[in-house]
């Protein structure tokens, strides 16, 4: 078996592409640049193509991750040059890394996710204020969030262990600069939008509109760093 992990970046072109439509425009890539990926078995067999998380629609990164299973084994920097020369604007190949042994998928491993998000702040907002929300956010045991599930159903969760990491980074041009680590993976998971959304609701320091530019920097496995060296 010969695997190729890829960490990738994901630009303003491409923001708006829905994780599905990501998948396929990827396999195309694939294609175009002349990688011989594997297919699974059975009736309906598919690339062996799996990603570590997906993404929000509307946000950028420059940490992402997916995994390839090859039918034969290929140089790592030979790979990351073809599927550069033909990617789409808007995607970048950071790096590659070649296992020819098992490994534990990205998804089942992933734990936290760095980001930088830039909001619009109220006019009568503070540097102050907002770091006094911050704290005292940070200060608490119990954060309820109620959000729907893949059932559809709403339940109500507390989510203040997922915050690993809320700062105030500055503030220019009426907009806050914050950098926060939250939960991310097939356990916990938080997605940004939603701390967001409890901050304007709750705190009235972010503007609702417009949205804030959210930006995903890395994915982290037990708050350490992926080594694709």
């Amino acid at each position: 078996m010969t695997l190729a992990r890829i960490k990738y970046a994901k630009g303003n072109e491409i923001k708006y592409i829905s994780h599905l439509d990501f998948q396929r425009s990827f396999h195309r890539l694939l294609n175009r640049a002349g990688i011989d990926v594997a297919f699974s078995q059975g009736f309906n067999p598919h690339l062996k193509v799996s990603y570590a998380m997906a993404m929000p629609v509307g946000m950028t990164s420059e940490g992402e991750y997916l995994d390839v299973e090859l039918v034969a084994p290929v140089d790592a920097g030979k790979l990351k040059l073809l599927l550069n020369e033909h990617a789409p604007k808007g995607l970048k190949i950071v790096a590659v890394k070649i296992f020819e042994e098992p490994v534990k998928s990205l998804a089942s491993v992933i734990t936290e996710g760095i980001l930088k998000v830039e909001v619009p702040i109220e006019d009568d907002v503070t540097e102050n204020k907002i770091r006094e929300v911050f704290e005292e956010i940070l200060k608490k045991d119990v954060l309820e969030l109620t959000r729907k599930n893949k059932k559809g159903k709403f339940v109500t969760k507390n989510i203040r262990s997922y915050i690993k990491k809320l700062e105030l980074d500055g503030v220019s041009d009426n907009k806050a600069h914050v950098d926060m680590v939250l939960s991310m993976g097939s356990i916990d998971n938080l997605n940004p939008q939603l701390l967001l959304d409890y901050m304007i609701r709750e705190y009235k320091i972010f503007k609702e509109f417009p949205k804030a530019k959210i930006h995903r920097v890395e994915m982290l496995v037990n708050g350490e760093k992926i080594d694709l060296k």
